[in-house]
């Protein structure tokens, strides 16, 4: 299942997974506290999918930074993939609350549902991949 990455891609594999995974866990969330059972559209997913993309930017770039800082710093892998998933959980939850709120990408009081379906997203692609 996991694949070796080299620690240049490993980030932007991260992140592209976590722009894939995001909407299907959206979906889950909301489906098991509140039984929706609409599917998402194919345009509703590549809503999703764009927003998550667009709002993880300042995310991305500071886990850019962190991530040349901390690969000749942390010796551990498992140690460097915790403080990455916290930094991107941290850096997305500060993103949504920060949104304004007449904003067309602030989720209002779904904000839990979002939250915790990036926060999966990320766990979930940080453990899929391998670093080398």
């Amino acid at each position: 299942m996991s694949s070796p990455t080299s620690k240049s891609r490993y980030l932007f594999k991260v992140w592209f997974t976590c722009i894939v995974l995001y909407p299907i866990f959206l979906l889950m969330l909301r489906w098991f506290y509140h039984s929706v059972t609409v599917l998402l559209s194919l345009p509703q997913a590549l809503l999703l999918s764009g927003s998550a993309a667009y709002l993880s930017i300042p995310t991305i770039v500071v886990s850019l930074i962190l991530f040349k800082i901390f690969t000749s710093k942390v010796r551990s892998i498992n140690l460097f993939k915790l403080i990455h998933g916290l930094v991107g959980i941290f850096g997305i939850v500060v993103t949504f609350i920060s949104l304004p709120i007449g904003s067309l990408l602030n989720p209002g009081n779904l904000i839990i549902y979002y939250c915790s379906a990036i926060a999966l997203s990320i766990l979930t692609s940080i453990l899929l991949f391998k670093i080398i």
